[in-house]
């Protein structure tokens, strides 16, 4: 997870909203210009009239129109875009420092108050307050007076135009609204993480260049708690103390309840993510708290007993399958009918029925039996097909992909990790491999020849999810935990789901 991605969408939006403008100022100019020039005159200079009057009270309808001829509100609709990516990566970093999951509807507020502000700052009140009203008052002004034309022009002109010297009016408007917005969702939004998952530290981090301030590097390059950039929020107060004191550029009236959205100052760039200080804080800088001692409770583990042929209950019974799993298939509804086919091995919730191919490696037919008896359990209640199993399904998928690039990137560079040299998929990847065969819609069987079911059998999003929730139950049941934990570095989101739906059966 890369923590300083706000600080580079933030930059690359402001790149892109700036050669944008860059197109947008000359062509609103020349229609401001235009419009001007057609107010009636004498001798040069511009005359009190019915229709001048009434001309001005057209200008801030003209001017509207005019911002959309020339691209100024595709601009500002491309840079709201952005509010989505930020809202991702906050997503994303949550789940990787903290296991939060942050849904869209937890979001969906902030975004929709960063958005209007903006809008308001570039489409309305703002550009009222700061463009159209000035330029009007001093047209109505010109009127009244018998200004020379030209000289109005020149002066509307220069203050709409960019130059060296100074901003045109628009483009400052532009820049002030957009230059701290989305590092200023991005802080309140961290904020407001902290604040409901009831987090006690943060940690800050961004780039270190010339001219950032001393606070900014202190705060960065804090060590004492043990991990770089950690600030206890406990401590936050007395950090701000200092940099009012010795620092610059703090915006007045920082505390530690809204320093996520403030951080180092206006036009600060570094982001302070809320973290659980216990996941981070090394042993030693622990203060050590006396605990009561715990009275261990041992559950007693069942001989489970299903009802067929014993090989199946051999099959849970042994030393391969954990105990928890053992407690779990023992207690819940068993399966109507476990049957050999001649052909595949397959579960059929409609008759309840478990059918096993007669692998002649028993291994093979061992997980394979586990697989199909973790379809067995999803489908007592479909417990894959719960919006938070879904959820994580896209989640992990924005996860691989921010970390992969595209399928054709993945795929490639995963399957050369998942097999051995002589080109077998090693067995602790089997469940893996088609989980990422479900993510990608089956390319990784129909197209990479890896292991799963393929483009034709996934072409069924539901059955995405059932093999997942099957795959998992499957390397979770195992006492080597080589399995389960590759699905829960490749496929974390997905694991904590699946563990989430177990404490509830």
């Amino acid at each position: 997870m890369d923590f300083n991605k706000p600080e580079r969408i933030n930059d690359k939006a402001l790149e892109i909203l700036q050669k944008r403008f860059d197109k947008v100022e000359p062509k609103f100019v020349k229609q401001v210009v235009d419009w001007v020039n057609k107010f009636r005159t004498t001798s040069g200079n511009l005359v009190r009239s019915k229709e001048n009057i009434a001309r001005l009270s057209s200008f801030k309808t003209a001017v509207n129109r005019f911002l959309e001829k020339a691209g100024y509100n595709v601009m500002v609709s491309a840079f709201l875009e952005n509010f989505d990516e930020i809202g991702a990566n906050t997503q994303l970093a949550q789940q990787e420092l903290n296991g939060i999951d942050i849904t869209k509807s937890f979001l969906n507020p902030f975004k929709r108050y960063a958005v209007n502000n903006v809008v308001a700052a570039m489409q309305g009140q703002g550009l009222n307050v700061n463009l159209i009203n000035p330029l009007k008052n001093e047209l109505l002004i010109a009127v009244n007076q018998g200004s020379s034309l030209t000289d109005v022009v020149t002066s509307i002109a220069g203050q709409l135009t960019t130059s060296e010297a100074r901003q045109g009016v628009l483009k400052r408007i532009s820049l002030q609204a957009s230059r701290d917005a989305l590092l200023q969702y991005d802080g309140v939004v961290n904020e407001a993480v902290r604040k409901s998952y009831k987090l006690d530290a943060l940690l800050y981090v961004g780039s270190i260049v010339k001219d950032s301030r001393a606070q900014c590097e202190r705060w960065v390059q804090e060590t004492k708690n043990g991990k770089l950039g950690l600030i206890l929020f406990e401590d936050l107060q007395d950090e701000i103390d200092w940099a009012d004191n010795n620092g610059t550029g703090m915006i007045p009236d920082t505390t530690p309840e809204n320093f996520c959205q403030n951080r180092g100052g206006f036009n600060c760039r570094h982001i302070a993510y809320p973290v659980r200080s216990a996941n981070y804080i090394k042993e030693e800088n622990v203060k050590e708290v006396p605990k009561e001692p715990e009275v261990e409770q041992k559950v007693k583990v069942p001989e489970v007993k299903l009802g067929f042929d014993k090989k199946y209950d051999d099959i849970i019974n042994s030393k391969d399958v954990t105990d928890e799993a053992k407690i779990l298939i023992d207690k819940l509804e068993k399966p109507k009918y476990i049957v050999l086919d001649k052909q595949t091995s397959f579960y059929d919730n409609s008759i309840k029925t478990l059918a096993m191919y007669d692998y002649p490696d028993k291994k093979r037919f061992d997980d394979v039996f586990i697989h199909e008896y973790g379809h067995h359990i999803d489908f007592i209640n479909k417990y894959s097909l719960s919006k938070q199993f879904k959820q994580a399904y896209k989640n992990d998928l924005g996860y691989l992909e921010k970390k992969y690039g595209t399928f054709e990137e993945m795929i490639p560079t995963l399957l050369v990790e998942w097999y051995d040299e002589k080109g077998k998929l090693k067995s602790e990847y089997y469940g893996a491999s088609d989980i990422l065969d479900s993510l990608s819609k089956g390319l990784v069987f129909s197209k990479y020849y890896g292991a799963g079911h393929g483009v034709k059998y996934y072409e069924n999003v539901n059955s995405r999810h059932f093999e997942n929730f099957a795959n998992i139950f499957q390397a979770w049941s195992k006492t080597d935990k080589t399995a389960i934990n590759n699905i829960e570095k490749y496929y974390p989101n997905l694991y904590k789901s699946f563990l989430d739906i177990i404490k509830t059966l």
